[in-house]
């Protein structure tokens, strides 16, 4: 069992829940495998893509006996890039607002990289391929389209320059108010 079978097992369970994907081995370039699953567009007609890479748990391997292959632990780590740009000056603001969604979401997972003034949506995932069940899978990709559905309309005005991470907070405030029927 090895990097490249995990993905492969990954792949037939996205493929068989409508998320075409394809494994790439290693090459010089990339020199560990890794698999992309495409999200489909959102709305804008911008494509997203799910990039994974598993990770050999290093202290599982001497502590399995033979013929247990089935029960070494993966570390499978999905990212996708935000389908949007970012301007310098809203970077700040992009950094307190993704903070934010991530202090009230149930699986915290945007993320902001200042180098290449990027967002992202990452989830990680422990497991064996024994454990890896289609219901979990299933669930993570439906999960994290979800949020990156809900969040990246505000994540791209703000990072845009159209609106600050205030202007953001005062508009949850007013729609809940309103929600709640509160003056």
């Amino acid at each position: 069992m090895n990097n490249l079978t995990i993905l492969q097992a990954l792949a037939k369970i996205a493929d068989e829940e409508t998320f075409p994907s394809k494994v790439y081995e290693s090459t010089p370039e990339h020199p560990k495998p890794f698999l992309l699953i495409d999200l489909g567009k959102d709305a804008q007609g911008r494509q997203r893509i799910y990039k994974v890479e598993a990770k050999v748990q290093e202290f599982g391997e001497k502590l399995l006996e033979k013929g247990e292959e089935e029960n070494l632990a993966f570390i499978l780590e999905f990212e996708c890039e935000l389908p949007i740009k970012l301007k310098e000056h809203a970077l700040f603001d992009v950094s307190s607002l993704l903070h934010f969604i991530n202090r009230t979401i149930a699986l915290p997972g945007f993320q902001f990289d200042e180098v290449e003034e990027k967002a992202y949506f990452r989830h990680v995932l422990f497991t064996t391929k024994k454990g890896m069940e289609k219901r979990i899978i299933t669930s993570i990709l439906g999960l994290s389209l979800l949020f990156i559905d809900l969040y990246t309309n505000p994540i791209e005005l703000v990072g845009s320059g159209q609106k600050t991470f205030i202007d953001i907070l005062e508009e949850m405030i007013r729609v809940g108010k309103e929600e709640l029927d509160i003056s």
